[in-house]
């Protein structure tokens, strides 16, 4: 028997083992290990483990207990190395395989496999069906918050690993992924997790693209809302951010999220200033948004042109305040024309004015024809559309019989992006 295991886990199996002995004498044993001083655990106690894991292969309380105690000894380096040098991974990883369907199992193996990828010469021995093994305990246990965020923290560990990286960021896992991470941004450890996981990912261009396309950006801004107060999330979901700007549509993702806001937010209230400073500015840099300035999703949506999500802003926003405020400036003073006007969408310009936005001083510096000749066209086409619809207003009022005073009421107080049939 003893020659079968050697041949079957490569290792050696210790003479006082008896393979005999009574379960809970050996899980007695087992705890014995994980309730000693990590200084110590020897190499001795260490193969005891591994060789009861491998004799008592099919008793599931014999691996909950020996993955506990390998979760608890794997946090020390010097430990997590020896451990990973035996091959104490592939032997969890069958664990968990095995007890697929035993959730404090599952729980307790990638706990200790979380632990045992933070080696870098540890992860390089993983087996690149961890990832499958890890996808197939995330499916089988979505209801399990424990679950998800230690299945989801050994995937961003090997993330950084080029060939997990790689099988991890293909679509269908992704998408598998993100839709876990969604279901749970209520959550700080596993939104913290989830951060780190996205942010390991979005190294690869190529990968940072499919996040940026399935709505990473709406899944970070679901988390940043909670305004967690932790020094790993706000580290991790910002530099999510950071190494996702190089997506195809990260720019509008976050102005559609309204992103700038939640980061002006972790700039006031830091709690890790030196490890978010840098990358807030960087994604700020990439919004083409000053810090010094603080402008708005709204002056980000008009200096680069962007009218159809400017539009979609102006529901969320009129939900919320029933009209929206044109003339709203950043921290310097400007206005969204002014941003409009330094982006150069026609567009935009006209449409603004059309709202009701005022023309300021710093607007009125070098413009060019183009411009003024819109600026002026649209100055006139709102003041059209507002004696059009004073007109229709008198016409209805007086059918009414409603007197003239509620009428030029009505007047004042309704904006002129009411005025819009657009």
């Amino acid at each position: 028997m003893q020659c079968f295991l050697r041949k079957l886990t490569g290792m050696k199996i210790d003479s006082e083992i008896n393979l005999e002995e009574n379960v809970d004498n050996v899980i007695s044993r087992i705890r014995y290990v994980r309730k000693l001083n990590v200084s110590l655990v020897t190499e001795k106690h260490i193969d005891e483990v591994i060789s009861y894991m491998n004799v008592y292969g099919d008793n599931l309380k014999v691996h909950q207990s020996g993955c506990q105690t390998l979760a608890n000894i794997c946090m020390d380096e010097n430990i997590r190395r020896l451990v990973n040098e035996k091959g104490a991974h592939c032997l969890v990883l069958n664990t968990l395989k095995h007890f697929c369907d035993d959730w404090k199992l599952c729980w307790l193996a990638c706990s200790a496999l979380w632990n045992m990828t933070l080696e870098i010469e540890g992860r390089q021995t993983f087996p690149l069906n961890a990832v499958e093994v890890f996808l197939k305990t995330l499916n089988g246990h979505r209801d399990h918050k424990r679950i998800i965020k230690v299945v989801i923290g050994c995937l961003s560990n090997l993330c950084l690993t080029n060939s997990f990286r790689d099988s991890i960021g293909q679509p269908k896992n992704l998408q598998f992924l993100y839709n876990a991470i969604l279901e749970n941004t209520t959550d700080l450890q596993i939104s913290a997790t989830s951060a780190g996981l996205i942010a390991n990912l979005a190294v690869s261009d190529e990968i940072a693209d499919r996040l940026v396309e399935m709505g990473s950006v709406r899944g970070l801004k679901l988390m940043l809302i909670h305004q967690f107060a932790d020094a790993t999330f706000q580290r991790n979901v910002v530099a999510a951010l950071r190494n996702c700007r190089t997506g195809n549509g990260f720019v509008k993702e976050c102005i559609l999220n309204q992103i700038i806001e939640e980061l002006y937010i972790l700039m006031e209230h830091p709690i890790n200033e030196d490890a978010i400073g840098l990358p807030i500015v960087m994604v700020c840099n990439s919004l083409n948004a000053s810090v010094a300035h603080r402008p708005t999703s709204f002056h980000l949506c008009s200096l680069h042109g962007f009218l159809m999500e400017f539009k979609i802003l102006v529901q969320k926003q009129e939900i919320v305040e029933n009209f929206m405020n044109f003339d709203c400036v950043d921290k310097s003073g400007y206005t969204l024309l002014s941003y409009a006007i330094e982006g150069g969408s026609l567009e935009t310009i006209r449409f603004l004015i059309l709202c009701g936005a005022k023309i300021y001083a710093q607007d009125d510096e070098n413009l060019d024809a183009a411009t003024e000749k819109v600026i002026v066209d649209s100055q006139n086409e709102a003041s059209q559309n507002l004696k059009n619809w004073v007109s229709e207003l008198y016409k209805i009022t007086e059918a009414l019989h409603t007197p003239l005073a509620i009428t030029e009421l009505i007047v004042q107080y309704i904006p002129p992006s009411a005025f819009l049939d657009e």
